[in-house]
């Protein structure tokens, strides 16, 4: 375990920072929600943006090859898609939020009567995750519209608040790892 560690000499504390950084930015998004939720697909948003421009000249660029209509299509849907994410950021994370709250109700669903059907090893905690997305899901769903306001912007904190304790712990691995054995 401590020679996996090794190519993290000297960035221990480093990977501290950035974790500690990243809890707080996770810690921000938990106390407004909103704001992350709306910049999160504004941002979405802005990368299709500039990803469908770059498609769209590429596939203009290559005109002769087999795949430019393809192409050409997905750019244009991109920038479409990504202009309407930009300048109607509430409708977006209505409609994502609606989309997020079915996927884990038929996902939930399908992982119980996965797990139910097939019994296989330790098939009880199949049917507690599944449990866990139906029941997300359906506060979700019995909250929509008014979920789309906070559900992507405090899923975005729990996830950065999550990840920044991973970062802090490997490197705290990282440190204790490096330092002499008594």
């Amino acid at each position: 375990m401590e020679r996996s560690l090794h190519p993290l000499k000297g960035f221990a504390t480093c990977l501290i920072v950035l974790g500690v950084l990243i809890e707080l930015v996770g810690f921000l998004a938990l106390l407004s929600p909103w704001i992350f939720t709306l910049t999160s697909v504004m941002l979405f948003g802005w990368m299709l943006i500039i990803g469908g421009i770059a498609g769209t000249v590429n596939a203009a660029i290559s005109k002769g090859w087999h795949g430019f209509g393809i192409y050409l299509i997905i750019g244009i849907l991109d920038v479409v898609v990504g202009f309407l994410l930009v300048t109607k950021p509430i409708q977006a994370a209505s409609i994502a939020t609606l989309v997020l709250a079915v996927l884990l109700l038929a996902g939930g669903a399908g992982r119980i009567f996965t797990a139910v059907i097939a019994r296989f090893p330790h098939w009880g905690m199949s049917v507690v995750s599944g449990l866990v997305s139906v029941l997300l899901g359906g506060m979700i769903w019995a909250e929509w519209p008014e979920s789309a306001l906070w559900v992507i912007g405090t899923f975005i904190g729990i996830e950065l608040v999550f990840r920044g304790a991973a970062w802090i712990g490997l490197g705290l691995s990282a440190r204790k790892s490096l330092s002499p054995n008594p």
